[in-house]
């Protein structure tokens, strides 16, 4: 186990403040892991050293609780430190000021290695709601469609980062061109001194970005102000995977308690031009949509796929058609399967997808 100098939630707090307050230093990031299977209390401190050897079977980890915090854990893994907080059974929070591409690519390692956790995902609705929480003073799209093309077809990719204050009205604008409406996907959002309205804390000022994989990024003077805005971040993603389990699940009781809920239904905005081609991609089990499903031909317009999601083990049937697919879930079925469906159908097929009631 590692020796930590810090003692307290507090102290680290006190650290990390200072970190976010010097321009040289990378930001501070915390990146939200959601755990998909609960794992006991007793079990935590076990669980995180095995899956951290597994996902790290080269590195040498070292891990420690915080004498006066006891769910928050600091984690040395070769050259890098990282706070792991599990304060909250559901959605771990892991902290660092070490390079991002490095720390992105150690957690989602770790992530991806252990069913028990995964990132989050935020589809554009999600991302666009926690902007509104401060001045929108920055953006990211990305899209790609390699995912589907063909080995002998040079495929449509976007990549572009936006800052300033303007970035709202730049948006709007790179929407506006014909080329870009259905590949402008937003992939994060940037905002300034986010949820200062009446009430909030005075001391303070940040600006944090927020990418659709849950990692939480921020410059200022206020750690407190950071981990405000990471919480709301999480709250919103809780209450969208809440809803769509307890209003779209298949069966269940509508919310007024009078009659049964129907499936899921996914708008593709662009249609499918080969639908057995698209779904046999999508239900391949690959990475990044995790999804595997036996597919049955109906008609030339229907396709039948009994599913099954690699992550939470939920089974589920999907009636996919060349403009609209249908999900039924049943009501055990985590609401993150809809939220990675859309949130990689944007950045893949077509930024506009959408289902109602999934935000």
């Amino acid at each position: 186990m590692a020796e930590s100098g810090v003692r307290s939630y507090r102290q680290l707090a006190n650290e990390l403040t200072e970190a976010m307050q010097q321009r040289r230093h990378p930001s501070i990031k915390t990146h939200l892991v959601e755990v998909v299977r609960p794992i006991p209390e007793v079990e935590v401190p076990s669980f995180i050293y095995r899956s951290l050897r597994r996902a790290l079977p080269r590195r040498q980890v070292l891990i420690g609780r915080l004498p006066e915090a006891a769910a928050i854990y600091q984690i040395h893994a070769n050259r890098m430190t990282l706070w792991l907080d599990t304060g909250d059974p559901r959605m771990w929070e892991v902290h660092s000021l070490d390079e991002t591409t490095a720390v992105t690519a150690l957690v989602e390692r770790w992530t991806s290695s252990n069913p028990e956790l995964d990132l989050p995902w935020f589809p554009e609705g999600l991302l666009s709601r926690a902007a509104e929480s401060g001045d929108f003073v920055g953006f990211g799209l990305l899209f790609s469609r390699e995912f589907f093309a063909a080995e002998d077809e040079t495929a449509d990719t976007l990549s572009v980062r936006v800052s300033g204050s303007e970035s709202e009205e730049a948006l709007v604008e790179f929407r506006q061109q014909r080329a870009l409406i259905r590949t402008s996907a937003l992939s994060s959002i940037r905002v300034r001194n986010p949820l200062s309205g009446p009430g909030a804390m005075a001391a303070g000022r940040i600006t944090s970005s927020l990418t659709s994989r849950g990692r939480v990024s921020s410059r200022g003077d206020s750690f407190d102000r950071h981990r405000l805005f990471f919480r709301h971040s999480a709250q919103l993603y809780r209450d969208a995977t809440a809803a769509i389990s307890r209003e779209l699940s298949f069966g269940a009781l509508e919310p007024g308690g009078e009659g049964l809920s129907g499936p899921a239904v996914i708008d593709l905005v662009s249609p499918v031009e080969d639908l057995g081609v698209f779904c046999s991609r999508i239900f391949s089990g690959a990475d990044p949509f995790q999804l595997w499903g036996f597919l049955e031909r109906r008609s030339d317009d229907l396709i039948v796929v009994q599913a099954f999601d690699r992550r939470s083990g939920s089974p589920f049937t999907v009636e996919a058609m060349s403009t609209q697919w249908r999900l039924f879930l049943p009501r055990s079925s985590p609401g993150s399967i809809v939220l990675r469906l859309l949130t990689l159908l944007q950045r893949h097929h077509d930024r506009r997808v959408g289902m109602a009631g999934a935000d």
